[in-house]
């Protein structure tokens, strides 16, 4: 929770707020609009939580999200899944994600990733990058990745 005291929670009166789902359904938290702030967080799955993290606009410079060398969503779908190229590698301590296709408007992705199972789906680079680990680890860009055919990834990373 990001707020701790009555007061902290006192001064966003009268401000807007609206539920917020973060992680694909692993928490629900409270936001205040007006300021941008978590409010108040719930995990629906243990060990991860979302917080609000600094996130630069894509094309600022940040090297989080990927440029503009990654193909459109829906652009690789005729495109056989062992030769889809990835494009981006993003991990944390137990999962991993490739990046084959994005959208720089929204941060919606698609690619593969690999948290207890593997497999091919989307995800929004904006939610991981607000996801915390309990320890306080976050999802990170592995920044050396360079794009790498779906099937030449090593066997441990597609089926681990």
């Amino acid at each position: 929770m990001s707020v701790s005291n009555y007061r902290e929670l006192a001064d966003h009166a009268g401000h807007a707020v609206a539920v917020v789902i973060y992680g694909g359904d692993a928490n629900a938290a409270v936001e205040c609009e007006d300021c941008s702030v978590v409010l108040v967080d719930f995990d629906r799955f243990p060990g991860i939580h979302a917080a609000p993290a600094p996130t630069p606009e894509p094309g600022t410079g940040d090297e989080f999200f990927p440029g503009p060398e990654v193909p459109a969503l829906y652009a690789t779908e005729p495109i056989d899944t062992g030769d889809k190229i990835m494009y981006a590698h993003y991990s944390c301590a137990g999962g991993d994600w490739w990046v084959a296709e994005y959208d720089p408007d929204t941060g919606d992705a698609f690619g593969f990733a690999h948290l207890i199972e593997g497999e091919w789906g989307d995800f929004n680079l904006r939610e991981l990058r607000h996801l915390r680990l309990i320890d306080g680890g976050r999802v990170e860009r592995d920044t050396a990745f360079t794009p790498t055919r779906f099937a030449d990834l090593p066997a441990s990373a597609r089926t681990r």
